[in-house]
């Protein structure tokens, strides 16, 4: 979303000062004589470098069209290649309404590709929204605008990753009224992987007014299942970082390998290697946060929500499986009707406010907390699934105790259980007894 006012005024500046130069430039001049004239005042106007292969012109200078254009990046970023190229550049502007100082009409945009690159504190849309935003008060802007056939490429520099977007598509109208400025933008994408999951079909449509980017909805299929959600996105809120608000609902999406690695934060039960692990999720999430780093956004992320979880059946090498296994069960997998998990997120951790289960024999009463970083601190009693099962090793001590305190910890990838201490134990037995005393009648 941050992408959003800068790269999509950035592309108006193009098109609305390319006709304002085209305007300003003497008929006379000749075509490489216009060519240069329009990159000296895009690259003045723009703060970066604007290189356009050719350029053609119709219908008293309202049609024309740019060819291979090229935006540099910023100069501690040229080695990783431009930021942007353009293969084809179209604007039709209205003659009547350049008459009257509005820019009315439409850009089309085609074979278009960006390279968004961060290294260290430095990023390639540093510096853009800034000069090239700057739109003349006294003109009225409204224009459609449309690219096609986008690649996008993201990388990290730092730690070494790249992610690239094809099949990309934008499209929206922008207005310009003297100090306002509002853009209305709907983008789609083909397929995206995002942690190893594949997004399908993904629509994301918003609007930009004076700075603050509103997601209307954002929607993307997971296999059968959807996503669907809403945010808002603010550059300016306070002390120069960016603040920004997500909510999301899931539906029907299945819980393969890649989605069980995420849920496995919310519900810890699924933790361990999850080839093998079957079932459905749905998710309602609210996040907020500040900043674009990855340390920043993890630092300042809030949240909550509740994540339900349908027809599971665990892997044989889950946490879930290794409970079962301590509390006496047999072979066999082992199938969970439904389960919820309740959560909130502050801090760099996920807090396990309410874990439940539709089936009491089953019901895992986990407590503790998950760091988004993938380390375990959490406990569940054991006395449900030995209640099931028969006990295993504490087929005799359940017996005489009321609960069975497993502490778990490691991480997601490899969980540790941890033996009951014995002043829990105590404390089960001795409310065991008390039960039994009261509950039992007396030996003659």
């Amino acid at each position: 979303m941050k992408l959003a006012r800068p790269l999509v005024w950035t592309l108006v500046g193009l098109a609305v000062l390319g006709v304002v130069a085209l305007l300003a430039i003497p008929r006379c001049a000749s075509s490489e004589g216009v060519r240069e004239e329009i990159e000296r005042r895009l690259t003045e106007a723009i703060g970066r470098p604007v290189t356009i292969g050719a350029i053609e012109v119709t219908d008293a200078a309202t049609r024309a069209e740019l060819r291979d254009v090229t935006i540099a990046p910023p100069a501690g970023l040229a080695e990783h290649g431009e930021f942007l190229r353009i293969g084809s550049l179209q604007f039709d502007v209205g003659t009547d309404a350049l008459r009257r100082g509005d820019v009315t009409g439409a850009v089309v945009g085609r074979d278009v590709a960006l390279s968004l690159v961060r290294a260290g504190e430095q990023t390639s849309i540093d510096g853009l929204g800034r000069r090239s935003a700057t739109t003349p008060k006294q003109v009225a802007l409204d224009l459609a605008f449309e690219l096609r056939d986008v690649q996008v490429t993201l990388r990290d520099v730092d730690r070494d990753e790249t992610m690239t977007l094809d099949g990309v598509g934008l499209r929206g109208v922008l207005s310009h009224r003297g100090d306002e400025r509002d853009a209305g933008v709907q983008v789609t994408i083909d397929t995206v992987d995002v942690a190893g999951v594949s997004l399908r079909n993904v629509l994301l449509s918003g609007s930009d007014h004076d700075g603050v980017f509103a997601v209307h909805r954002l929607r993307a299929e997971i296999g059968e299942g959807t996503i669907e959600g809403r945010g808002r996105f603010d550059p300016t809120a306070g002390d120069d970082v960016p603040s920004w608000r997500v909510d999301v609902e899931a539906d029907e999406v299945a819980l393969d390998g890649p989605v069980a690695s995420l849920v496995a934060r919310l519900y810890p039960v699924v933790a361990g290697e999850t080839e093998g692990m079957a079932g459905s999720i749905g998710a309602t999430v609210s996040l907020t946060g500040q900043g674009l780093t990855r340390a920043r956004a993890l630092q300042t992320l809030r949240g909550h929500g509740k994540v339900v979880l349908h027809d599971l059946s665990f892997s044989d090498t889950s946490l879930a499986a290794a409970l079962f296994e301590l509390a006496g069960a047999g072979d066999g997998q082992v199938q969970l009707a439904e389960a919820t998990a309740a959560f909130r997120i502050e801090q760099g951790w996920v807090h396990l406010d309410e874990v439940t289960s539709s089936e009491p024999s089953l019901d895992l009463r986990l407590r503790g907390r998950v760091s988004l970083a993938g380390e375990l601190d959490v406990s569940v009693d054991l006395m449900p699934l030995v209640r099931r099962f028969g006990g295993g090793i504490y087929e005799q001590a359940a017996r005489y105790t009321t609960r069975l305190p497993i502490g778990i910890g490691g991480t997601l990838r490899a969980p540790a259980l941890a033996a009951p201490p014995v002043e829990e134990v105590a404390k089960g037995v001795l409310g065991g007894l008390l039960r039994r005393a009261l509950t039992e009648p007396p030996s003659p």
